[in-house]
């Protein structure tokens, strides 16, 4: 069985002052908002457009 967790990028995307594209799908748009995706516990970036629908849907949390 291989473990889910070691193909999943564990590096904290906040730590990283460079912007990267936007996490949401086919999106590419600057990840300029640092958000915890609550299921997966991991870190990443999303546009405005992005994270504001996310939210709305309970799917990510800000990080402080």
């Amino acid at each position: 069985m291989v473990d889910s967790q070691s193909s999943i990028n564990n590096t904290n995307y906040c730590d990283d002052k460079q912007y990267k594209r936007c996490a949401g799908v086919n999106c590419c748009e600057l990840g300029k908002n640092c958000l915890r995706i609550i299921y997966l516990k991991k870190e990443a970036g999303f546009c405005d457009s992005c994270a504001k629908d996310l939210l709305n849907l309970k799917l990510v949390e800000k990080i402080d």
